[in-house]
């Protein structure tokens, strides 16, 4: 299985899931687990994602987990979505790694504080969320959050073929996020992360043939052509 995590840095979870224009994110959430992430009290939000703990201590990460199980990870950070995905997207089918995206675009550009170029650039956004579908084969894990911060709570989008959970849920945080991808990309849980996955116990889908028309469908949708 292939993970790819992509995040957009500051983004607002009322935005992603509100505006209607979102056509991919809102695909991505109708296939799979969405919700916010209710805020943890941390100086440094990514690392407690990455751990899985607050307040972080050196401890095993994501990261680490998934390398000794044997997946390689790349990292791309990009202040412009459109570069960054190109990158993304070459990793993913040309090297077949386990890929991390992270865009600060809406952190880093001084001009998107008006609502204007900021509302275009989750729009930018978006699209190259579904040009990114064409690069995804139907083993890999996509997970798409903002970490968020004290004051403005986070959100995710999971899709997982194998994941047997859909819909809204409520009261997850971002220290459950590392545990939930190691659990269903079948990898041991570090024992020193805090989160809990949230799909802990229970048992994994098998994917179907419908389910694999399905991401095909929804690939060529994303990419306008159906």
């Amino acid at each position: 299985m292939k993970i790819c995590v992509v995040t957009l840095d500051q983004a607002s979870p009322e935005v992603i899931f509100q505006d209607e224009r979102l056509l991919n994110i809102r695909r991505l959430a109708d296939a799979g687990l969405y919700g916010l992430l209710e805020s943890v009290n941390t100086p440094d939000p990514w690392k407690t994602f990455e751990t899985s703990q607050s307040p972080v201590a050196t401890a095993a990460s994501l990261w680490t987990a998934l390398a000794q199980a044997g997946l390689q990870v790349a990292f791309v950070q990009q202040k412009e979505a459109v570069n960054g995905f190109a990158d993304l997207k070459q990793k993913l089918t040309q090297n077949g790694e386990s890929v991390c995206f992270i865009d600060r675009g809406l952190e880093s550009a001084p001009d998107l504080e008006d609502d204007a170029r900021a509302s275009n650039y989750y729009l930018s956004f978006d699209e190259q969320i579904g040009s990114l579908m064409e690069a995804l084969d139907d083993q890999t894990l996509l997970l798409l959050l903002s970490v968020g911060g004290a004051s403005q709570p986070g959100f995710f989008v999971l899709v997982s073929p194998n994941c047997p959970l859909s819909g809204e849920h409520d009261g997850a945080t971002v220290l459950d996020l590392a545990p939930t991808v190691l659990d269903l990309a079948g990898c041991e849980i570090p024992s020193s992360m805090q989160g809990r996955s949230l799909v802990a116990g229970m048992e994994k889908r098998v994917p179907t043939a419908e389910d694999h028309e399905k991401i095909i469908y929804d690939r060529l949708a994303g990419l306008g052509y159906v």
